[in-house]
């Protein structure tokens, strides 16, 4: 880890500029950090291995879903997907489009195959980082090998005046697909400021 004048020097060198550059943070990346705090602060979930860090580019998928981690205090895993959106329809399309909330939630809920893929994302990132997260992860897996047990959430973040809407469209379209063992959460998070004003007002422009 660079400190003190030295990382100083490393962002002046020009690093910064590439990794940061301008206008390079869109604001749906800053919802998924937006609903990520949530989650943890109200829901005893936890992200220790977020899915941007492997993230990949040209878009090709990382862990392949926005939010995964655990939930119930570490013993149950936690995926989620999380739309940014501000447009004034309730739900948005964002959420209901071809490949939108409703889609993926249910996706979440339903697929054994995606499920099992985004364990074992968890498990080799336990292994690489080491720690105590190892009992954590076991916990999990153990919880989902005996009851399929596991929390699948969806996430808006909107700017818009709250409507009921936005939630029961997708939770009423995902609990039809829902696996026995699967704990569904639809939440949806309005702003007091414009989805589009989340970089500059969080220094991220």
């Amino acid at each position: 880890m660079l400190s003190g004048r030295a990382a100083g020097e490393f962002w002046e060198d020009g690093a910064g500029s590439i990794i940061f550059q301008p206008g390079a943070v869109e604001p749906w990346r800053i919802g998924e950090t937006l609903a990520e705090c949530f989650l943890e602060d109200r829901q005893n979930a936890e992200f220790p291995y977020p899915a941007s860090r492997n993230q990949k580019t040209g878009g090709e998928p990382g862990a392949g879903a926005d939010l995964v981690g655990y939930s119930a205090g570490g013993t149950t895993s936690l995926f989620g997907e999380v739309k940014t959106s501000s447009e004034l329809r309730y739900p948005p399309p964002a959420a209901t489009g071809g490949k939108g909330t409703r889609w993926q939630l249910a996706r979440l809920a339903s697929s054994g195959c995606v499920r099992k893929r985004l364990i074992r994302w968890i498990a080799f990132n336990v292994l690489e980082s080491g720690g105590d997260g190892l009992e954590r992860c076991k916990a999990a897996f153990d919880s989902y090998a005996a009851k399929k047990k596991v929390t699948a959430a969806g996430v808006l973040i909107r700017d818009v005046p709250p409507d009921r809407r936005d939630i029961e469209s997708v939770f009423s379209h995902t609990r039809g697909h829902t696996r026995e063992g699967t704990k569904l959460d639809v939440l949806a998070l309005y702003l007091p400021i414009p989805v589009s004003d989340l970089p500059r007002r969080t220094g991220l422009t």
